[in-house]
């Protein structure tokens, strides 16, 4: 005789993994298909876990957070407390990736920008 086992679903903590995980795919400008190519997996395989039909394993959180430089044990904390980024976090983030950016990109060529970016006044 066989017995089925009983699907017991996706845990809290799973849910609140997944959250944080769509945020991050949503500042990161992320489709399942880019998170797919990024972890190695199938597109299938996100899907998934992006629908709370399975659970993330702790291994793709980790590869996630190394390609998106994100402290694992920062991540997993504010998964857990709810609890991400403080707006000094947030603004040294964005002025890290204002100051990697390609400038000569922005419609405005304002030799100012530099030193206003730095914090300074600029003109």
């Amino acid at each position: 005789m066989t017995t089925m086992g009983t699907n017991l679903g996706v845990s809290d903590l799973a849910k609140r993994i997944n959250t944080a995980i769509l945020s991050q795919m949503g500042i990161h400008r992320a489709s399942n298909r880019e998170l797919a190519r990024l972890t190695g997996r199938s597109e299938k395989y996100i899907r998934d876990r992006i629908n709370l039909d399975k659970e993330w394993a702790f291994g793709d959180v980790e590869i996630i957070c190394n390609a998106w430089q994100l402290p694992i044990d920062q991540f997993i904390n504010g998964a857990i407390t709810g609890v991400t980024l403080t707006d000094e976090d947030r603004k040294l983030l964005l002025m890290a990736k204002l100051r990697k950016s390609n400038m000569a990109l922005a419609a405005n060529n304002d030799p100012f920008k530099m030193q206003e970016m730095e914090g300074g006044e600029g003109r």
